[in-house]
């Protein structure tokens, strides 16, 4: 694969610890230099990012916590309730309101309710307490043109770089059998920020890695 190390890899992360599971996410800006330039400086970042040609920048070394997809203390009180799925909280302004039509809750349950009751119990089976504490975050960059879907060199380097990282740390992948919970998505341990509000198509719908990410070429190439 063709790595290239980010100028900040030495300063970024936080406390050492072991990753016992990877999170995916898709940025929000197709535009690589400004993405970089985001993690290398910003509050949030990754441990690596794939940009459309398939190479693979690192900020963060492995056995450090990046900070890519912590729980705030309201979201993760909102889970452990019954009624999590009629909560949501603006990420701007703060202000919380009560969803009507439970879809959030209604698709996360579609994908991981025969498994799982909530997002914690799907983080704590994978061995965490909070996704940032335990997790390898891999940032997708968005494609350049809406309602297009990821590239072939960023599939293909994202399944290298999960082989290596498994290999690693003995972090069980998707196999022909079916998906891993120790491989999710953002929207998949954090329903209630990452999945689109209101109506319309998307609405209900996971964002990040996203609709457009082919979750099944993962199984298909039995990465595990």
């Amino acid at each position: 694969m063709n790595y290239e190390k980010s100028t900040s890899i030495v300063s970024r992360g936080k406390k050492h610890r072991k990753p016992t599971f990877i999170v995916l996410h898709c940025t929000g800006n197709p535009n690589v230099g400004a993405v970089t330039k985001y993690y290398t400086s910003g509050d949030a970042y990754p441990h690596y990012l794939i940009g459309h040609d398939g190479k693979v920048f690192s900020f963060c070394r492995e056995d450090m916590r990046a900070a890519h997809a912590a729980w705030p203390s309201w979201e993760y009180q909102t889970y452990r309730k019954k009624s999590w799925k009629l909560h949501w909280q603006n990420p701007r302004t703060g202000k919380r309101k009560v969803m009507d039509d439970g879809l959030i809750y209604a698709n996360w349950v579609l994908r991981w309710g025969d498994r799982f009751e909530n997002p914690i119990e799907l983080v704590k089976a994978s061995g965490g307490e909070n996704p940032n504490l335990s997790s390898i975050g891999i940032e997708l960059l968005a494609p350049k043109h809406r309602g297009t879907g990821f590239s072939a060199d960023q599939y293909s380097s994202l399944i290298n770089l999960l082989i290596d990282i498994s290999g690693r740390w003995n972090i069980p992948l998707p196999t022909k059998d079916g998906p891993s919970e120790y491989l999710c998505g953002h929207d998949d341990v954090s329903p209630i920020r990452r999945y689109a509000i209101g109506k319309g198509v998307a609405a209900g719908n996971g964002y990040d890695p996203g609709p457009l990410f082919a979750w099944s070429l993962l199984t298909t190439a039995a990465v595990g």
